[in-house]
């Protein structure tokens, strides 16, 4: 089965914030009680929380097969085609359609399950409990909402006595920035949540923001360097340089937002994928580590390495003198960081808690 190549790098990122894990395997506890009573499209939840336990009982390399078994094939299919950010829609629909499936049946058939359930004592027993569970999954799925999901409201205003105003509130786990054009993380910030005057061929004038109405915990940037061209149908290079902080300061879009510390980043190379985590954040004196499926252990990085070499951009591939000093030849760099991960600097401790491994099946305990 073909696996996307940055799966690997994904998965690890998620893997060490614990209290994503914990919530795993919560659910996976709570969703077995419901497993003979629900019929359900996919199965990432047992998915995740198999490949978490082999990650956390395990000194071998892990494998992530049982991920892409969750999805149907033409679902699998799709998802191999598409970049990091559209998985990670594409997990957390997943997730929060079976911890919180919709309600099946009509107006009718709901009364004449509560009459049932006035009649058989037992029975009422059974569906209340089933009842219990699934409140326990919606809650568990209100805490992933809280750890990764954002919302954005946009709102445009007719000014000069226009009568026009529309407004819009997007939400998810993934912000997607088109970066080609800035050089630093803050200045894209700036440009997308900045007012803007529009005008339309009517010579009205609208006003448009756009402004976070909350923050997760967990910050989640993806980085798209390239734009299209309408014209010749390929995408731009992808030289963009883009610095961006170890510490930022999320109050300046976003009400009572604070600071947020760079947790991960995600860097790719020629579809190739890897990692740069700090599993230990030590407030922000945390060690680097590079994950890669390339590789079978784990490596110490510097931050120069896992920071400053990820911005992006050119190199200096030779100088030609036959034109001068100032003729120097360049390329892009081979590698870029395309994710960023921050966490928010007040809940970091409960972010990053190791969670207790919960009760081994025989099956994850062998190779």
């Amino acid at each position: 089965e073909k696996v996307p190549n940055f799966l690997s790098s994904l998965v690890q990122l998620w893997y060490h914030i614990g209290h994503f894990r914990s919530v795993i395997y919560s659910a996976s506890n709570s969703g077995a009680a419901l497993a003979g009573t629900q019929k359900r499209s996919s199965c990432v939840l047992s998915a995740l929380r198999e490949v978490f336990v082999r990650l956390q009982a395990r000194t071998l390399p892990a494998s992530c097969s049982a991920l892409c078994a969750a999805f149907s094939r033409r679902m699998w299919t799709r998802i191999c085609e598409v970049e990091p950010d559209a998985f990670c829609w594409e997990v957390f629909r997943a997730l929060e359609s079976e911890l919180c499936p919709p309600a099946e049946g009509t107006k009718e058939e709901a009364a004449a399950k509560s009459a049932a359930k006035a009649k058989a004592g037992k029975a009422a027993k059974a569906i209340t409990k089933v009842e219990v569970v699934q409140q326990e999954l919606k809650m568990l799925w209100e805490t992933l909402r809280e750890l990764f999901e954002f919302e954005v409201e946009w709102v445009a205003q007719a000014i000069e006595g226009g009568e026009f105003s529309d407004s819009s509130v997007f939400q998810g786990p993934v912000f997607t920035f088109v970066v080609r054009g800035f050089s630093r993380l803050e200045d894209t910030l700036d440009h997308y949540f900045s007012p803007k005057i529009i005008e339309d061929g009517s010579g009205m004038r609208v006003r448009t923001t756009r402004k976070f109405k909350r923050l997760p915990n967990v910050l989640q940037w993806y980085l798209k360097r390239g734009d299209y061209d309408c014209c010749t149908g390929l995408c731009g290079l992808t030289d963009t340089f883009l610095s961006f902080p170890r510490r930022i300061d999320m109050g300046k879009y976003c009400d009572g937002a604070g600071i947020y510390n760079l947790y991960a980043v995600m860097v790719e190379s020629d579809e190739h994928y890897w990692s740069y985590i700090r599993p230990e954040m030590e407030g922000d004196r945390g060690q680097w580590y590079r994950f890669d499926d390339r590789e079978s252990t784990t490596c110490a990085m510097s931050n120069a390495t896992a920071i400053d070499a990820s911005f992006g951009g050119e190199e200096w591939l030779c100088v030609n003198y036959l034109y001068g000093p100032s003729a120097v030849l360049t390329r892009p760099k081979e590698s870029r960081a395309c994710l960023l991960v921050y966490l928010k600097e007040s809940a970091m401790e409960v972010l990053l808690h190791e969670p207790r491994l919960p009760k081994l099946s025989r099956e994850f305990q062998t190779p």
